[in-house]
């Protein structure tokens, strides 16, 4: 990379880091808030606050940019693959967990689960679009064959995987890092759930874990991409609310909870980019025997 190309990539860095802070701080404001977040938020160190919001935003924008960069397509396609993973992984499915586990949470009505994944959707939305924009991918058209559609026919078997692996992966590092803390298990033994409804709830999660990953597992040629965008989104987008503080789970919780979300979706991501390599590899020689020129003898 040459001295201009770097300078080129910061300032677009810098430009997105300030715009996912400033989005985070508008749409809070605008956008209707449970009150027990609303008076933590009153509570905080501003300065804190800020530094952790800050930190946070950087690596979603690494890991937004640099898919943007390596994307093979553009506009509304790229678009749909961002939004999928921040506004899908980072709002949509953290909160389907709160809402399987409302009990735990006393101080959260009904609605509030919503209204935060609402809160955190219209932010990944207006985030991607931030994204294709300051990286000059609105234009750029994508010369393959290859659609999610066609994605999705070949990627059926994974998205079986995935489901069944889930639920694995989840339990297996619930019981031996999280519940090995005192203060987990007490935290959610107010939840009433049962095992059978639990698991099948899991299953489901895994299946949309990978439905998720498949618009932007699409839009990239390289394995070594494919490997970026879910080892490292999976991780980030499932733990990066626990970075910053939580007023409705205690520090000890939330310091479990981060562990143990972070290894085990690092572990996750790395089995399902392993699966969807050998789709794309099969789609990327599907691609190059249709799109090659006929030579004539």
């Amino acid at each position: 990379m040459t001295i201009k190309s770097f300078c080129n990539q910061a300032w677009r860095f810098i430009v997105l880091v300030i715009g996912l802070v400033t989005f985070n701080i508008v749409f809070r404001i605008l956008l209707p808030r449970p009150a027990v977040l609303v008076s933590a938020q009153a509570g905080m160190d501003p300065a804190k606050a800020l530094l952790s919001l800050t930190f946070t935003s950087a690596l979603i924008t690494l890991l937004m940019q640099y898919l943007s960069n390596h994307s093979k397509s553009g506009g509304v396609r790229l678009f749909v693959a961002l939004s999928a993973l921040h506004a899908g992984m980072g709002s949509f499915m953290l909160q389907l967990e709160t809402v399987v586990f409302h009990d735990a949470f006393p101080s959260l009505s009904n609605a509030d689960p919503l209204i935060i994944m609402l809160d955190g959707v219209v932010i990944g939305i207006a985030f991607s679009a931030l994204v294709v924009t300051v990286t000059g991918q609105w234009g750029k058209r994508d010369n393959t064959v290859s659609t999610f559609t066609s994605y999705f026919v070949n990627s059926w078997r994974i998205l079986v995987f995935g489901a069944l692996l889930y639920p694995v992966v989840y339990f297996a590092f619930g019981k031996f890092i999280a519940y090995g803390n005192s203060t987990v298990v007490a935290f959610y033994s107010a939840s009433k759930i049962s095992t059978i409804i639990l698991i099948s709830i899991q299953i489901i999660r895994g299946a949309l874990w990978v439905l998720l990953s498949m618009p932007v597992v699409s839009i990239l040629n390289r394995n070594e991409d494919i490997c970026v965008a879910l080892v490292g989104g999976m991780p980030l987008f499932s733990a990066m609310s626990l970075i910053m503080e939580n007023p409705i789970m205690p520090e000890a919780v939330r310091y479990a909870h981060g562990f143990e979300l972070s290894t085990s979706m690092c572990l996750f991501g790395i089995l399902i980019s392993l699966s969807f390599s050998k789709v794309n590899s099969k789609m990327n020689m599907s691609n190059n025997e249709v799109t090659a020129p006929i030579v004539q003898a």
